[in-house]
């Protein structure tokens, strides 16, 4: 679980300062940032490198496009609306 995670407000989240709706959008930052880095640096010439990314990129796109991101069935006490 990453720093901003821990302070998303959703069931695993410790403190729960940051809505559910910034924690994607931060996410889909990081998303853009696994694609875009290896192609700005050059990094996808080393193979093994350019893998690592393109892993890392999978596994983060598959966490948004699994997750429900329907904040309203969401609240801080843990019941739904």
């Amino acid at each position: 679980m990453t720093a901003y995670g821990a302070l998303t407000d959703y069931p695993v989240g410790v403190q729960r300062k940051i809505p559910f709706r910034i924690h994607k959008i931060i996410d889909e930052g990081n998303l853009a940032a696994m694609f875009l880095v290896p192609l700005v640096t050059g990094v996808l010439k080393q193979r093994r490198v350019g893998y690592l990314f393109l892993e890392l990129l999978a596994v983060g796109l598959k966490s948004v496009l699994l997750t429900d991101w329907k904040e309203e069935k969401r609240s801080s006490n843990g019941t739904n609306h």
